[in-house]
């Protein structure tokens, strides 16, 4: 595995360059602007919000017909865009995005796009479609927020997924062995208390060496709470030196449990 510095100074900013995606350029800009002043910080805002506008006016037709129609001025020597002014245009929905797809798309944005799609737990997929800046303002962003724990580019990562999921070639290794992460849930039913500590064990001997952890919630309550109520312990790592990030649909099933018990 390269050298932390050698991903965070080499590896990645090639690749990022290969990809024509100008994610260290907006990082750079981001742990700038953070440290401005609130109407500094609010000047730029309206400046970014009219490039927006400007931008969707001319390469979205979906986009330019509500800017028209709500009276707002986006020409190229206009004043910023005031959040007043921009309360002109109506909300947009799910449902003006899922009709109004191919019109909103930025034809032949410089880079390509690439077509993505939300997972339908609402009922219906959601496809929309990211732009080379959007993915790197998306990367950008969480290079900073991760900053902010102590964890940058080229530190080690470890991320739970389900185990149908973990297949691959040997450089996989590190994500096959956490992806017991997301079977212990079924293990709740499944597995005997002796195998789910054996799991729980196993996922430990894999962190040593992992800045930070990415998992889903439920996956990481239900180990926590076994750990615990087994005496386990830290399942042989010290979260105090790294990170545990809990994504999205956090603790769906127990609320105040679950953040109890990953405390613990």
């Amino acid at each position: 595995m390269p050298a932390p510095w050698l991903s965070r100074r080499v590896v990645y900013p090639l690749h990022e360059r290969l990809l024509k995606r100008p994610t260290f350029a907006y990082l750079d800009n981001l742990e700038e602007s953070q440290w401005l002043s609130r109407a500094d910080l609010e000047r730029l805002q309206a400046r970014k919000l009219t490039r927006l506008l400007q931008t969707a006016a001319k390469h979205s037709p979906w986009h330019a017909e509500r800017i028209q129609a709500a009276g707002l001025d986006v020409g190229a020597n206009c004043a910023p865009v005031t959040l007043e002014q921009l309360r002109r245009l109506p909300v947009m929905t799910k449902q003006d995005a899922r009709v109004n797809v191919d019109r909103m798309r930025w034809i032949g944005v410089p880079g390509g796009a690439s077509k993505y799609n939300t997972g339908g737990s609402s009922g219906e997929p959601l496809i929309f479609y990211f732009g080379r800046s959007r993915q790197a303002s998306d990367a950008a962003g969480r290079i900073r927020a991760r900053r902010w724990w102590g964890v940058d580019v080229g530190d080690r990562e470890a991320a739970g997924e389900p185990l149908e999921r973990a297949v691959g070639p040997p450089s996989h290794r590190i994500r096959h062995a956490i992806a017991v992460l997301d079977v212990v849930l079924d293990a709740e039913r499944l597995v005997a208390d002796v195998a789910l500590a054996d799991r729980v064990r196993l996922v430990g001997a894999h962190l040593d060496d992992a800045a930070v952890l990415h998992v889903d919630a439920d996956a990481a309550v239900v180990a926590a709470e076994h750990a615990h109520g087994r005496e386990i312990g830290t399942l042989g790592w010290d979260a105090r030196e790294s990170r545990v990030v809990a994504h999205a649909r956090s603790f769906t099933r127990r609320p105040p449990l679950g953040r109890a018990a990953m405390s613990r």
